[in-house]
């Protein structure tokens, strides 16, 4: 299994990761403390310089926030992690998807890429309903 700072190199990287989570995250207009909280310690847990950390408060207003990446594997794990991320609490809405798919077209990943990606997100997604039916067994 691959791991996050194996994709996620350099300081930059880290940064665009943690910004682009920010932008689907502000995509239902509604920013929760808990949310802002979630992803400075996903901040500190990538080891990102405190100089990286504080970038992500000029993300909470309202501003463009742009995602550049150096190699296409970086950006496909985002939009890997940001897929299931919006799948946490167990819907994956319009606006998030519209939000995921104009970072993907930003970063020159195709709209079926896209839509492979929301297939395997929703097959483990499924997968781990099904284990959770199996707790119940007698």
């Amino acid at each position: 299994m691959i791991k996050v700072d194996e994709i996620l190199r350099t300081e930059e990287a880290k940064e665009n990761y943690l910004k682009a989570l920010i932008r689907v995250s502000k995509s239902d207009h509604v920013i929760k403390e808990s949310e802002k909280q979630y992803f400075y310690a996903a901040a500190q847990s990538l080891g990102m310089k405190e100089e990286g950390i504080r970038s992500l408060d000029e993300c909470w207003g309202d501003v463009d926030i742009k995602i550049t990446f150096s190699t296409k594997r970086e950006g496909v794990f985002t939009i890997m992690q940001i897929i299931q991320l919006c799948w946490v609490d167990g819907e994956y809405i319009d606006v998030e998807k519209d939000e995921v798919r104009k970072i993907a077209m930003e970063l020159s990943i195709s709209s079926d890429s896209v839509e492979k990606i929301e297939g395997w997100v929703l097959r483990g997604m499924e997968w781990t309903l099904e284990g959770d039916k199996l707790l119940d067994l007698q």
